[in-house]
C-alpha cells in the first residue's frame, strides 16, 4: 500500500519539487532541469558531470537537447557517466546502451568524455569498484536523468537485490527483460549509493504503466522492495509525471497551478535558451576515455 504522510511530503519540500505536464512538454522541462544544473556546476568547478538513463523515455529530451541546445554549454567541458548495461556488449554494438548515448548525446552534442563500462569486445574497462571510484574521482554526479522501470527498478538497480548500494553484475528480473524487449540475463550498473549522491536527479515517467513506479518514488519507503526510493536521497530531485503516470494519491499534493511547479531557481519553461560559456575552451582531465 502507498505510504502517504499527513505532513508535507518530500517533493514538495524545496529543493525539490514535482510536475505534472502534458507529454509534449516533458522533455522540455527536464532539458532546461538538466541545463541549468549542468550550467551551475561548470561556473561552480570548470566541468561537470552527467549520468543519463537510455532507452525509450528520455529520448525526445535528447532530442530537444541537439536540436535546440548544442551551443546553450561547452559541451566539450562535460563528462558523461554511463549507468547501466548490458553484461558482455560491446561499447559500440548498436543493441547497447553505450552505444546509444553515444548517438543520442556524446557525438552529437560533442561531449568531451564519455566514461562506459565496456570496450569494444565487450570485456570491463575496469573492475566495477574501480568503475565507481572513477565516478567519485570526478566530483560525483552533478545532475542524473532517470527513468524507472515499471518494476521500479533504478539503472539495473531491481527491487529485491541486497546488494544494490554496490555498483555490480547484476541479474536483470524477467519483467525488466519483456519489457526492454531483449534476451539478456545479466547487466552492470552503478549503485544506489554513488547514484544518490547525485547533487541534481531529473525524474521522468510517463504513460499509465508507469503509474505504479511513480508510486514507488513518491509515496512508498525506501528498502530492499524500493529502490527507486533512493533517488530521494539526491541534493535536488525534480520529478516530472504525464497525466497518465500520476499515482492517484497525488493530486491532494499538487500545488494549484496548473499541472503543477517544477522547482525555484530553475529556467522558467518559455525563456530563451541559454547562452553558451565565456571564456576557456579547456578540457576536462584525463580521467576517462575519450569520448569516440
Amino acid at each position: 500500500m502507498d505510504q502517504t504522510a499527513s505532513s508535507v511530503p518530500w517533493f514538495s519540500r524545496p529543493p525539490h519539487g514535482l510536475a505534472v505536464l502534458p507529454a509534449d512538454r516533458i522533455a522540455e522541462a527536464a532539458a532546461a532541469c538538466v541545463l541549468a544544473a549542468l550550467v551551475e556546476a561548470l561556473e561552480r568547478r570548470g566541468r561537470a558531470v552527467l549520468a543519463p538513463s537510455a532507452g525509450r523515455t528520455p529520448r525526445s529530451t535528447y532530442a530537444l537537447l541537439r536540436a535546440a541546445h548544442r551551443h546553450s554549454l561547452d559541451w566539450s567541458r562535460v563528462v558523461l557517466v554511463q549507468m547501466d548495461e548490458y553484461e558482455g556488449v560491446g561499447d559500440r554494438d548498436p543493441s547497447g546502451f553505450a552505444a546509444e548515448l553515444r548517438r543520442e548525446l556524446v557525438e552529437p552534442l560533442g561531449i568531451g568524455r564519455f566514461l562506459r563500462f565496456h570496450d569494444s569486445d565487450g570485456d570491463l574497462r575496469r573492475p566495477l569498484d574501480a568503475y565507481e571510484r572513477a565516478v567519485r574521482a570526478l566530483g560525483g554526479i552533478d545532475c542524473a536523468l532517470h527513468g524507472v522501470g515499471r518494476n521500479g527498478h533504478v539503472a539495473f538497480n531491481e527491487p529485491g537485490d541486497a546488494l544494490a548500494d554496490t555498483t555490480r553484475r547484476v541479474l536483470l528480473a524477467r519483467s525488466t527483460r519483456v519489457a526492454n524487449g531483449v534476451l539478456f540475463t545479466h547487466g552492470v550498473t552503478l549503485g544506489l549509493d554513488v547514484l544518490a549522491e547525485a547533487r541534481e536527479t531529473v525524474v521522468l515517467m510517463t504513460g499509465a504503466a508507469k503509474r505504479d513506479a511513480a508510486s514507488s518514488v513518491l509515496f512508498r519507503p525506501e528498502g530492499l522492495a524500493n529502490p527507486a526510493a533512493a533517488l530521494r536521497r539526491c541534493g535536488r530531485v525534480t520529478v516530472l509525471l504525464d497525466p497518465e503516470a500520476a499515482p492517484e494519491a497525488l493530486p491532494r499534493w499538487l500545488a494549484p497551478s496548473p499541472g503543477g511547479a517544477v522547482p525555484p531557481a530553475r529556467p522558467a519553461l518559455d525563456e530563451a535558451p541559454l547562452k553558451p560559456l565565456p571564456g576557456t575552451t579547456e578540457r576536462v582531465p584525463e580521467l576517462v576515455e575519450q569520448g569516440p
